[in-house]
């Protein structure tokens, strides 16, 4: 068609020029389009710049079963605060039910760091110190700890290991 469109009269070459030009032009756009529209994905499934990606402000509960001896430890309720990765607690309250018997009396802190998923602890009481591992997701975590309780009621276990598990709440 081309070929007996520029054999006829000078303005059909002129509407075949514009119709390619138009089709040239279309697509130019529609690959202009498809450039935008990949690189706007591969932008969007990058990590976060921060240095972690787990958020652990707020309130969790953190329930420790010993795995090494046959201590049962209370669960805690925690209020923690992130800053960075930097991590405290506001709060942290025992939950110790009627008749039971806390390895340790006083006030309990948390510290510690976050790392990509991971979260790195310290709960210390008056008379122990737990470090622990865990990790996961901003609402649910799991891992291990290590408590060495030096004194109390529960001074007999010495260092005890077991599992933990937090969820956010």
């Amino acid at each position: 068609m081309i070929g007996m469109v520029i054999a006829g009269e000078g303005h059909n070459v002129q509407l075949i020029n514009n119709a390619w030009g138009m089709w040239e032009m279309k697509k130019l756009i529609l690959s202009s389009t498809l450039v935008v529209l990949l690189l706007g994905m591969v932008g969007c499934s990058g990590s976060s710049s921060s240095g972690s990606s787990l958020n652990v402000t707020g309130t969790w509960m953190i329930y420790p079963h010993s795995t090494s001896t046959a201590v049962v430890f209370n669960n805690f309720q925690a209020v923690l605060q992130q800053s960075g990765s930097s991590v405290n607690s506001t709060s942290v309250v025992r939950n110790a039910p009627p008749g039971t018997v806390a390895c340790s009396t006083g006030p309990i802190t948390v510290t510690g760091s976050v790392a990509g998923t991971t979260f790195n602890g310290i709960l210390k009481t008056n008379n122990s110190q737990t470090s622990f591992s865990v990790s996961g997701s901003s609402s649910s975590m799991s891992g291990t700890f290590t408590i060495n309780i030096s004194s109390g009621p529960c001074a007999y276990a010495g260092t005890v290991v077991g599992s933990l598990t937090m969820t956010k709440g």
